[in-house]
């Protein structure tokens, strides 16, 4: 099993929120969604595929730690949520546990993030 996990921030101006967040995202995207067409400003997890959820999570979260403050005050703006996928076809032995610590979902709930799981 191998995962991988991301933060969004859609719908708002992307160099806002590197403006807010002092943070460069890993990239920044175009796409139609169910409104019509929205910019995303994405930062993606630095931890290995392997890693843990929380190495996920505090990956993402270290990088807009020094300006938590501002990444709350942005996130009330715009759409965020983290998305988080599973790729359950690797043969391997490794099987990491899928679980967010109370304190994980505290801090996604304090942006205003929903949590989009995909399992492939």
């Amino acid at each position: 099993m191998t995962q991988m996990m991301y933060l969004v921030f859609a719908d708002l101006d992307p160099q806002s929120v590197t403006s807010a967040t002092g943070v460069e995202p890993t990239r920044v995207i175009d796409r139609e969604g169910k409104r019509g067409w929205r910019r995303e400003w994405i930062l993606d997890s630095a931890a290995d595929s392997v890693s843990s959820p929380l190495d996920h999570l505090s990956s993402i979260f270290d990088k807009l730690e020094p300006r938590w403050h501002d990444v709350v005050s942005i996130a009330h703006k715009c759409d965020v949520y983290l998305s988080w996928v599973i790729d359950m076809s690797a043969n391997d032995d490794n099987t990491p546990g899928c679980t967010l610590t109370k304190e994980a979902i505290a801090r996604l709930a304090e942006i205003g993030a929903s949590v989009d799981v995909d399992i492939v």
